[in-house]
C-alpha cells in the first residue's frame, strides 16, 4: 500500500506566497535586469511600477491569509501558535549550556544533562507499596473494566492530527489515519487485551522529551520545560480509555474546577471570579485573594497516591490494575539536534502531553476543597489555585489563614508542595484603607 508521506513546498517561502506573487516577482527580477543593462528611463519606470504593483499584491495576499487564519482559528487555535513561532524569534538552545556549575557543549552531553535536571523534580518511587484502602469510604458506583470496539478505535484513528510529532516508536500518525480500516481489527483486541489483564506495554511508556525554553538566562538549563513526546499508539488507547472512564468520574469534579472540563476554560472561572467580586464591592466589602501556585504539579504526583485517588473515586478490579501500569515504570530520554541522552526511571507525576495525564490530574486534587471551611472559596483551573474569602472582620482574617493552613497540610500530606516564592495575595475593595 502507498501511503504519501509528505508535500514537497519551499520552506523559506511564507504561506502567502502563492503563484501569483511568485511570477510577478520573477517579472519584476526581468524588468530590473533589463533596465540595468540598457539603462533606459521608460525600462526603469516600468521596473518601478512592477515592483509597487509586487508591493501591492503581497501585502494584499498577507491580509487574505490573516483573515483565513483568523476563521481557522475557531476550529483549530494551535493554528495561532504555528503562526506566532514562524513570525518572531524564539530562543535556541545554546552551544553550551549549564547546570550547577557544570557545562555542556555538544548535543548528547546537553541532552543528558537536560534530562539529568528533568528527572531531578521526580518524588522517590512507590513502587510496590500496597494501597491503603482503609483511608476511604469506597462509593457505591463502581467501574472494573473497560473494552472498546473497532468503531471506537476507528473514531480516534480517523481523528488523528498527521502533523504532531511520534513518539521513541517512529510511527507517525499519518500511517495510522491513512491506514485505520486495516488496523482497527487488531489494535482492538490488542487493547481490550490490555485492558482485561490490567497491563500496558513499557514500549507504549516511554517519551521523547524536547526542552523548551521558558524565561531568564538562555544558557542555564533550569530555565526550560520539557515537553514529552508519546506513542501515537499510546495516545490513541489513552483516548478510547478517557471517553469511557472520565464520564464515570465528572460529575464528582469540583464545580470550581475549570481546567480540563468539557464546557469550562478560563472565561468561565473569570467570569465566577468576577461575580464574586462584584458582589462584594456593591455591597461594600472586601475580598482577599490568596493565589497558589505548587511546585511542579504535574510531575510531582505520587503514583501511590494517585492509585489511592481512583480507589476513591471508585475505579476498582483490572481497570484500577491497568492504570497502576499505566502510571509505573515509565521512562523518558531527551532528544536534542538527533542525539538522545539515557532513558531514565519517570518515578513520578502524571504523564505531561498525555490525555490522561490531565484528568488525573484534576482527580488528584479533587478533594482539595474539602479543606477550605464553608465560608470560604477555592477557585482550581487545573493546577491553578485561588482561595477566596470576603472580610468583614478580623475573624474573617482568621478563617481565611485558617483554610490556608489547612491547604498547606493538605499539599504535605499528599507531596504536592506548594512554591512559596510564587504565592501572593491580593486585596479588592473600594475602601481606602482595607
Amino acid at each position: 500500500m502507498f501511503i504519501p508521506k509528505c508535500k514537497v513546498r519551499d520552506a523559506k517561502a511564507p504561506k502567502w506566497i502563492d503563484g501569483d506573487v511568485i511570477n510577478l516577482s520573477k517579472c519584476k527580477n526581468r524588468m530590473w535586469k533589463k533596465a540595468k543593462k540598457s539603462n533606459l528611463t521608460s525600462d526603469w519606470e516600468n521596473y518601478r511600477t512592477i515592483r509597487k504593483q509586487l508591493k501591492t499584491l503581497t501585502k494584499k495576499k498577507y491580509r487574505e491569509h490573516l483573515a483565513t487564519m483568523q476563521d481557522e482559528l475557531k476550529d483549530n487555535p494551535s493554528k495561532f501558535w504555528s503562526f506566532y513561532r514562524a513570525t518572531t524569534k524564539t530562543a535556541r538552545i545554546p552551544k553550551i549550556v549549564h547546570l550547577s556549575g557544570e557545562k555542556a557543549s555538544t548535543p548528547s552531553a546537553k541532552a543528558d544533562m537536560f534530562n539529568k535536571f528533568f528527572a531531578s523534580v521526580f518524588q522517590k518511587s512507590d513502587h510496590g507499596t500496597e494501597i491503603n484502602h482503609d483511608v476511604f469510604h469506597p462509593r457505591v458506583d463502581e467501574l472494573h473494566n473497560l473494552h472498546v470496539t473497532v468503531e471506537d478505535i476507528l473514531s480516534v484513528l480517523k481523528a488523528i492530527n498527521p502533523s504532531k510529532a511520534s513518539g521513541p516508536d517512529q510511527i507517525p500518525g499519518r500511517i495510522l489515519k491513512e491506514c485505520a480500516n486495516e488496523i482497527a481489527p487488531s489494535l482492538t483486541q490488542i487493547i481490550n487485551l490490555s485492558l482485561r489483564i490490567g497491563m500496558l506495554p513499557k514500549e507504549w511508556k516511554w517519551a521523547n522529551v524536547v526542552p523548551v525554553f521558558k524565561r531568564g538566562d538562555v544558557e542555564n538549563v533550569t530555565n526550560y520545560r520539557p515537553i514529552s513526546l508519546l506513542s501515537v499508539v499510546e495516545k490513541v488507547v489513552e483516548r478510547c480509555v478517557f471517553d469511557k472512564f472520565f464520564p464515570f468520574i465528572a460529575s464528582r469534579v469540583y464545580h470550581l474546577q475549570h481546567g480540563f472540563m468539557k464546557g469550562r476554560s478560563t472565561v468561565t472561572q473569570l467570569l465566577e471570579i468576577v461575580h464574586l467580586l462584584t458582589k462584594s464591592i456593591d455591597e461594600k466589602g472586601q475580598t482577599d485573594i490568596a493565589f497558589l501556585d505548587f511546585s511542579k504539579a504535574f510531575d510531582s504526583v505520587s503514583h501511590l497516591s494517585m492509585m489511592d485517588k481512583l480507589y476513591a473515586a471508585g475505579i476498582r478490579g483490572s481497570l484500577l490494575k491497568w492504570f497502576g501500569s499505566y502510571l509505573h515504570d515509565r521512562k523518558q530520554r531527551v532528544v536534542l539536534d538527533g542525539k538522545c541522552s539515557e532513558w531514565l526511571d519517570v518515578t513520578s507525576g502524571v504523564p505531561q502531553g498525555s490525555i490522561l495525564g490531565p484528568a488525573l490530574f484534576v482527580l488528584f486534587i479533587n478533594d482539595m476543597p474539602d479543606v477550605i471551611s464553608e465560608s470560604g472559596t477555592l477557585a482550581l483551573f487545573a493546577d491553578d489555585a485561588k482561595c477566596l474569602r470576603t472580610i468583614n472582620s478580623d475573624a474573617d482574617c482568621v478563617a481565611l489563614q485558617r483554610d490556608l493552613n489547612n491547604l498547606t497540610t493538605w499539599s504535605a500530606e499528599w507531596k504536592l508542595p506548594f512554591n512559596i516564592d510564587k504565592c501572593t495575595i491580593s486585596t479588592v475593595t473600594t475602601k481606602r484603607n482595607p
